[in-house]
């Protein structure tokens, strides 16, 4: 029989066997949410083009314990000389661990960019999965920045979107009580306040469409009007061009026949721009068409949210609203079209999980509505879309919009521009046909995506 001592000595012998068993197992994880979260260290770089007053306080936020221990120092460089500082520095090995993107430029430099690990279903404050990423950005964002191996390129830091702004004393003064809705409406409208000379002057215009080299977005304007028609720009998944590819319409005399969305989004864009249109209200002897917005010579000028700081700038007392981007009339589906920058991390940086955990969290809800707030710009995460009180009166229309954004592989944006310049200005000049314009287009596409 045991002694009292001896019954003392196992009772401290066994809970001291215990606790040692019990410390093991909330180091190695096996006892949920004991295990203490490893703080990351790390000195890192952040280019961009933003401002340095804007991502001040928003890069320095460190209210993630796990994150406690970065540092991160950024380096605002100009937007114009951005892509090419960048790139050389990469090439030299002399670049930043994160760094900012355009959309635009996802395909362009993909190889530059460290996919973010995959988590594996455990906790993870480096990693991401492709479902959590779907669930958390809106789609528009999906495009370039999903790979179809559901590997994650970089974690956005808005969606703007097009929407169309209106000058509402124009608007009043020809009787016109709302912006127009849908592109029936929009075509009565730049009508009704278009004022055109004898000779064919454009005296005051309805709306700026139409041109290339005056119309502010004039790529994003087209691509959203062949999504609106049915098409397809990029088919991201082969990749290849499909914007001459058909799909079949049914007519308003019950027939079914083939019929190029591009070609029919085309149509209606440079019609604006042709003389022998009703709806004519533009043409290559405008200004460009924010600045023409801007000192009232146009009633409607569509543009992004980011427009609304440079309008304010140049016309304090402009009289102007901002209303959702057209659709067609009867459409089942809205669409929208997006644009977004993105927060990406070097494949050469030599501390990729550190940086991997930092754009986590900085594009994590709290954060990312804090940028939101100061930059002016519309959110890509799904829980950040509201269109309450709390939502910015000039910014609600933008919210409801981010949702039924659409957005396209864009190869090079440089090579783009040329591309959608000259499928303008041949059908405006119609030396050739639609056909041929599109199926040149089409190859030069193809091409790009080849690279």
């Amino acid at each position: 029989m045991l002694s009292k001592f001896n019954r003392v000595q196992l009772m401290m012998f066994g809970g001291l066997i215990i606790l040692v068993l019990f410390t093991l197992l909330i180091l190695s994880g096996a006892i949920p949410g004991l295990k203490k979260k490893e703080v990351l260290r790390a000195n890192l770089e952040m280019w961009g083009f933003k401002s340095e007053a804007l991502m001040k306080d928003f890069i320095s936020r460190k209210q993630d314990p796990a994150i406690a221990g970065i540092i991160v120092k950024y380096r605002e460089i100009q937007e114009e000389q951005y892509e090419s500082i960048l790139i050389n520095a990469l090439a030299e090995g002399t670049g930043p661990d994160i760094f900012m993107l355009k959309d635009s430029q996802i395909f362009k430099h993909k190889n530059k960019l460290e996919p973010l690990k995959k988590t594996d279903g455990t906790e993870s404050v480096s990693a991401m999965s492709a479902e959590n990423f779907k669930n958390t950005f809106v789609d528009a964002t999906h495009t370039g920045l999903l790979e179809n191996n559901g590997e994650i390129l970089g974690l956005p830091l808005f969606l703007d979107t097009l929407a169309l702004f209106y000058n509402k004393d124009t608007f009043n003064s020809a009787n016109i009580p709302n912006p127009p809705q849908t592109w029936d409406e929009f075509l009565i409208a730049a009508e009704t306040m278009s004022k055109i000379s004898p000779i064919g002057d454009i005296i005051e215009s309805g709306a700026a469409l139409g041109e290339t080299l005056n119309i502010e977005h004039f790529i994003d304007i087209i691509s959203v009007l062949i999504f609106q028609s049915g098409g397809e720009i990029i088919d991201q998944e082969k990749p290849e061009s499909v914007i001459y590819k058909g799909i079949t319409e049914k007519q308003k005399d019950g027939t079914v026949r083939t019929v190029i969305p591009a070609e029919k989004a085309l149509s209606f864009y440079t019609s604006f721009a042709n003389p022998q249109k009703e709806n004519y209200s533009w043409n290559k002897g405008k200004q460009n068409s924010l600045n023409a917005f801007v000192a009232g010579d146009t009633a409607m000028y569509i543009g992004f949210a980011k427009d609304i700081p440079v309008i304010k700038a140049k016309n304090p007392h402009l009289n102007f609203g901002i209303a959702p981007f057209p659709q067609l009339k009867g459409a089942k589906t809205k669409i929208n079209y997006g644009r977004f920058d993105f927060l990406a991390v070097s494949r050469l940086s030599q501390n990729k999980d550190t940086a991997q955990a930092y754009i986590l969290y900085i594009t994590s809800k709290e954060p990312n509505a804090d940028y939101l707030l100061k930059s002016g710009l519309p959110p890509a995460r799904r829980d950040l879309i509201t269109t309450d009180s709390k939502t910015p009166a000039e910014l609600r229309v933008f919210y409801g919009q981010s949702l039924s954004a659409k957005s396209w592989l864009i190869p090079d944006e440089n090579q783009i521009y040329l591309i959608f310049k000259d499928i303008v200005e041949s059908l405006s000049s119609k030396i050739f046909s639609p056909s041929t314009i599109l199926t040149r287009a089409n190859d030069r596409l193809n091409q790009l995506l080849k690279k």
